[in-house]
């Protein structure tokens, strides 16, 4: 699988659920997060580690 598809394609669902990104992309050696608030204002990382 293609890296970042999972934290992409979660992304896009929850986005279009309510969810405001602040950071849909910061990669770092170990892997890819995404930051966002969700519609209660908490803020939630998805990431990727490989």
């Amino acid at each position: 699988m293609e890296r970042f598809v999972v934290v992409e394609r979660s992304g896009k669902h929850l986005e279009s659920r309510g969810a405001h990104f602040i950071e849909k992309r910061l990669e770092f050696d170990w892997g890819i997060i995404a930051v966002l608030l969700d519609t209660d204002g908490n803020q939630t990382e998805l990431g990727e580690i490989w």
